[in-house]
Formats: C-alpha cells, sequence, structure tokens
C-alpha cells in the first residue's frame, strides 16, 4: 500500500512539474510575439543631450526630415538620383571661401614696371598686406601693321633683382593689324603684396608697343 502511495505522489509531483513549465514557455512565447517593431522616443534635453552613435552605416532615411538649429556636417555628404529640394522662407546660406563682390578685382594698365622690367607695362593694383591677388584672366588690345608677328609675355615681378614668367603668346595681327588675346589662368596666378603684374608686346622681335590691357581676378587672404 505505501509502495502504491509513493508512486501516486512521485506521478503527482512530475505532472506538476510539467504544467509550470508549459506556462512559462507559453508566457516566453507570447512576451516574444509581443517584441516586433517598436516605436522608440528618445527624450532629449538641451542640459543633458543624448549622445547617439549610428553603427550600422549608411543609414537609409526615408520620409520627410525636419532640420532646426545648426547641424555641422564633416566628411562628405553624396545625393544621389534626382532629388527634389525645397528651401522655405528666405534662409541665408553661407558658402565657405565664396568670393565677396568686394574682393573682385578688374584693373587697367597704368604705368610702367619697375627695374629689371622697366618698359614692361604694369597694372594698377593695390593689394593690401596679409592678402594676395588671385589674376585669372588677362586681355591685351593694340593694333600695328597687318600680319605682323606678335609676342606676348606676362611676368610676376617679385622682386627688384628676379621676376618669373606666368604667360606667353606668339601671333601675328590680322589683316587690318588687330591684336587681340586673352590669357586664361583657369587655376589662378597668385601674386603677393609688393608684387607686380609686368606685360610687354614685342612686335617683330624687337620693338614694345603700348596696349589696351586688362586684368580680372580678386583678392583673397594670403594663407
Amino acid at each position: 500500500m505505501n509502495n502504491k502511495f509513493g508512486a501516486l505522489k512521485a506521478i503527482s509531483v512530475v505532472l506538476a512539474t510539467l504544467m509550470v513549465s508549459s506556462g512559462a514557455i507559453a508566457d516566453n512565447k507570447e512576451n516574444n510575439q509581443g517584441q516586433g517593431t517598436q516605436n522608440v522616443i528618445v527624450t532629449n534635453p538641451a542640459t543633458n543631450p543624448v549622445q547617439v552613435k549610428v553603427t550600422n552605416t549608411p543609414l537609409p532615411v526615408s520620409g520627410s526630415v525636419g532640420i532646426t538649429g545648426t547641424v555641422p556636417v564633416s566628411g562628405s555628404v553624396g545625393i544621389t538620383g534626382t532629388p527634389s529640394v525645397n528651401i522655405a522662407n528666405t534662409p541665408t546660406v553661407n558658402v565657405g571661401n565664396s568670393i565677396k563682390p568686394s574682393q573682385l578685382v578688374k584693373s587697367i594698365s597704368s604705368s610702367n614696371c619697375s627695374s629689371p622690367l622697366a618698359d614692361h607695362q604694369s597694372f594698377d593694383v593695390n593689394i593690401p598686406a596679409g592678402m594676395v591677388l588671385v589674376a585669372k584672366r588677362v586681355l591685351a588690345l593694340f593694333n600695328v601693321a597687318a600680319s605682323t608677328p606678335v609676342q606676348l609675355i606676362i611676368r610676376r615681378n617679385d622682386d627688384p633683382t628676379g621676376f618669373d614668367d606666368i604667360g606667353g603668346w606668339l601671333g601675328s595681327s590680322d589683316e587690318n593689324g588687330n591684336v587681340a588675346h586673352e590669357f586664361d589662368f583657369s587655376s589662378g596666378v597668385v601674386v603677393r603684396s609688393g608684387t607686380q603684374v609686368c606685360f610687354i608686346a614685342i612686335v617683330n622681335g624687337n620693338n614694345a608697343v603700348a596696349a589696351s590691357l586688362f586684368l580680372y581676378g580678386y583678392l583673397a587672404n594670403d594663407e
């Protein structure tokens, strides 16, 4: 009799254990099923901002994104496709290293260069200390005899004892004796304060003639 009672007691314990285990498994399954896509709300007070680091870059962003205040961006920003960009109101857009109208320079020749280029024409450009002139274009116009060989040279007179050539052209006047040539410095030629931009037009190999000269460029900080 005692053996039967002990066997029944053991079976009861096993059944109770199975019932408890089944309930725990069911509860865990229900909890897991409730852990789908959920909204995450992060409160980011100004006094104690939350630092966010995104590691799964690139991170795709869809929908509308509103940006207020100043958002610094470093590195490269790539825009692909043909997105539509709407700018509301009248925001102020600052582009780094953009040229201001006050920095633009247009100069004409006004006098002769100093030695050793005293026979060259000089541009009247005041380059303030701490700044440089970035020359972009020089236009030369003059008239000589028809179909005359002409050599044009632009030089940078760095000091009283030295200079370097920054542009040159060999050609001839047209059937009316007109010469019109433009030097295009796409990358810009840097001329520092105290330095002259000098020009000479040589006709027939030895005769220098006066030309109407126009220099275009801009002033920039000497960095």
